[in-house]
């Protein structure tokens, strides 16, 4: 019943759709992700013939969807078409895989049968009165409403407590509501479960791949979210009955053939609003101004461009026919179109530069050689032809150096000119005439690689004799630089997307957002901090990362002292102990620290989590404290310890007087660098279902999906708050040792 229900329902789905040009088949063979704990890597491969790139984050995945990493991303259906009918995901779209294909039934899980046993009865008694029917067709099949679905199912605690854990970033299952409550399919199925026995419902947020060692160690009842029932997984745990068959869908770029192209005709970008961009110190920037009328902006490299371009930071690239031609025929950019700019308007003569008026005169002579010989023409053909050389069709010259050295400048990344061939050396039309050159003088070559836009100073200031970078000639630059004879004509062209979003564009054919920080800024603080006060989970996650730390940092400065002492005794037990427990704690991985410490020291404890995230740093911190003391104390002078004890003091007074102060004063620094450390460590807490700052951060990026404001945000308040404390550590250690005057 429930499969045909899935069909059924989701073809009305389908039919509600605005958009759908792509087929599941067209992306066999394609880079797909998928979440690192799911079971559709057997789909990849099955289906799509298809290697997997795995993501431990949802987010992380559609960021690299958008920037073209991977091609599509493997998700439940459902949670799918939620993604993609949420504002700001208009670029998205999601692609039903039949479930003939591949669909994975969903269950809850536990340790013990009674559960599972207790679980499918009342999932039994749901089904035969059409509760679970409705809750399918509540929370699956209207995408766009889920939020708005109140719950209000009343508690009771009879008999005592189910712990449930479950993860918060998996809509419709399981997700955050406007309200700051956990919603949801399978909130809602476990809290009538709960009624059902009368018991109190107490939920546990963890990450995903927390879930099954939460239960595992047994802190938790019952597990449920989105996760498949599998033979592997039933070797380990106990599953119910499917409460859901969960359908797939790949999430990728909505096809923009549909959409308004930009302009195909160069005269359509003439007074327009456009945002052009031009390398640095190219002549391209004057064609720009002259020919369009536009302010072009500059770019340090030609790769930098046209991933502008890409990007739609800026809208048109102008660059050399010559760089196009290679381009277009290499296949890197593929969703580029290309507008040669006619030869009325403009013609680029360009040519090197040279440093002194002798050595022009000398490569003026010889281009008009090699240029009456024939052997110009054979150089361009074989560069500047239909593709490049091969690199065993690419002439071996051989320099002697018998009068001594040409020194060069150039970029080394503007193919066909210049470029790194697959051996690493330098190649391209202007190293064939460069090279040719300086076979012609007896000179050997020492080349030196700089930004496009240095290599001018760089003749003209004599560092250089000659660029291999050719310039475009113009009556301006004559009168400042030696120009040879010009060895390369060619046309400018307009590079472009060959379509883009319709959202990116309004009436006018002008770009959106070309204050795009500002806006980005903008959207970002509204919808990240001020919708639904979501800087009250910002404000929450700080305070749990300073609690941690302090108290990790207060107990871990106590813990040293004891570490410090052990390690300072002349027992050679007691020496061995302390070594060895230093040993351990800093040679292991913090994550892995905090886990085993979690689901194996404290596994059938109950402790809070955040008492066991403070054990954990304490015991990190006080590994340090100890070690820092211990060489803090031995760099004290012996003279003053044994002056001292010749004037009568006792081991204790001697040790307080003269020992510890010496030793602190040594040890502050680098108790201030560990808590620093100590702070940004705890980044690391969400492992345990701890809300601390960064996994604030991760569920406003779950209800936002905002790949990036809200981690840089997060990262804003960690640089501030590190920053805050070397601050008031330097007042502290003025205060507590004033500089002489």
């Amino acid at each position: 019943m429930v499969l045909f229900f899935s069909l059924s329902c989701s073809t009305n789905i389908n039919q509600e759709k605005v958009y759908q040009s792509l087929e599941y088949t067209d992306f066999i063979e394609k880079r797909i992700g998928l979440d690192m704990t799911s079971v559709t890597d057997l789909a990849l491969k099955e289906l799509f013939l298809a290697t997997p790139v795995y993501y431990d984050s949802f987010v992380d995945a559609i960021a690299d969807l958008r920037h073209g990493r991977i091609d599509a991303y493997i998700v439940d259906l459902y949670g799918g078409y939620i993604y993609e009918s949420t504002s700001g995901n208009e670029d998205i779209t999601c692609i039903e895989i039949p479930v003939d294909f591949f669909s994975w039934p969903s269950g809850a899980f536990a340790l013990k049968p009674e559960i599972i046993i207790q679980f499918n009865q009342f999932l039994n008694k749901i089904k035969n009165n059409g509760t679970l029917f409705e809750l399918q067709n509540k929370w699956f099949f209207n995408p766009t409403k889920i939020d708005d679905f109140p719950i209000s199912i009343p508690q009771k605690s009879q008999n005592g407590v189910l712990n449930v854990v479950t993860n918060a970033l998996e809509p419709p299952f399981t997700f955050i509501g406007k309200d700051g409550k956990l919603k949801g399919f399978a909130i809602e199925l476990v809290l009538y479960f709960a009624a059902d026995l009368e018991k109190e419902l107490v939920l546990i947020d963890v990450d995903t791949d927390g879930l099954m060692p939460y239960v595992l160690s047994g802190k938790a009842d019952l597990g449920i979210a989105n996760i498949a029932i599998t033979q592997e997984r039933q070797k380990d745990f106990y599953f119910s009955d499917k409460i859901f068959d969960n359908p797939f869908g790949l999430l990728t770029l909505r096809a923009h053939n549909n959409n308004p192209s930009l302009p195909k005709n160069y005269q359509d970008y003439i007074d327009q609003e456009y945002h052009f961009g031009v390398q640095t110190g190219d002549i391209y920037a004057e064609v720009a101004k002259n020919v369009f009328h536009v302010q072009a902006e500059e770019y340090m490299s030609v790769y930098d461009l046209l991933e502008s371009v890409k990007l739609q930071k800026i809208d048109v690239a102008l660059i050399d026919k010559s760089y196009v031609k290679q381009l277009r025929d290499s296949g890197v950019y593929p969703e580029f179109d290309f507008i040669l700019v006619p030869e009325e308007e403009f013609v680029n003569k360009s040519a090197m530069l040279f440093h002194t008026d002798n050595l022009v005169s000398q490569y003026n002579q010889w281009l008009s050689l090699i240029s009456e010989e024939g052997l110009l023409d054979e150089i361009t053909n074989r560069w500047l032809g239909v593709s490049l050389p091969a690199e065993e069709d690419i002439p071996q010259i051989e320099l002697t150096g018998e009068n001594g050295v040409l020194n060069i400048a150039d970029t080394g990344d503007y193919p066909p000119f210049t470029y790194y061939s697959s051996n690493g050396e330098l190649v391209g039309f202007n190293y064939d005439l460069v090279r040719r050159f300086a076979q012609y003088l007896g000179l050997s070559l020492n080349i030196m690689i700089m930004n496009y836009g240095a290599i001018l100073p760089a003749v003209a200031s004599g560092k250089v004799d000659m660029s291999a970078s050719v310039y475009t000639i113009t009556d301006e630059r004559e009168n400042n630089v030696i120009f040879g004879n010009p060895c390369v004509i060619s046309q400018g062209t307009l590079v472009i997307l060959s379509s883009t979003s319709s959202n990116d564009y309004d009436g006018k054919n002008q770009r959106k957002g070309r204050h795009d920080f500002i806006f980005w800024l903008k959207t970002g603080i509204h919808n990240n901090l001020i919708t639904d006060h979501r800087w009250k989970t910002i404000m929450e996650g700080l305070k749990i990362t300073m609690i941690i730390s302090i108290l990790a940092q207060l107990f871990g400065i106590i813990w040293g002292a004891l570490i410090c002492f052990i390690l300072t005794r002349k027992s050679i037990f007691l020496s061995w102990w302390g070594n060895l427990y230093c040993g351990l704690i800093n040679g292991t991985p913090l994550v892995v620290l905090l886990m085993i410490t979690y689901y194996i020291i404290f596994g059938k404890i109950q402790i809070f989590n955040i008492f066991v995230a403070v054990i954990t740093f304490t015991g990190l911190t006080g590994a340090v404290v100890g070690k820092t003391l211990k060489e803090a104390i031995e760099t004290v002078d012996q003279t003053e310890i044994d002056a001292a004890r010749s004037l009568g003091f006792s081991c204790i007074k001697t040790l307080q007087l003269i020992t510890l102060p010496h030793a602190l004063k040594r040890a502050i620094p680098s108790l201030t660098t560990n808590f620093i450390e100590l702070v940004k460590s705890t980044s690391i807490v969400g492992y345990i279902a701890i809300l601390d700052l960064t996994r604030a951060g991760d569920i406003i990026r779950s209800r936002t999906y905002d790949a990036f404001f809200p981690i840089l945000l997060v990262a804003i308040i960690y640089l501030i708050l590190t920053s805050t404390c070397v601050i008031l550590f330097k007042i502290m250690m003025k205060r507590i040792y004033p500089l002489k005057k």
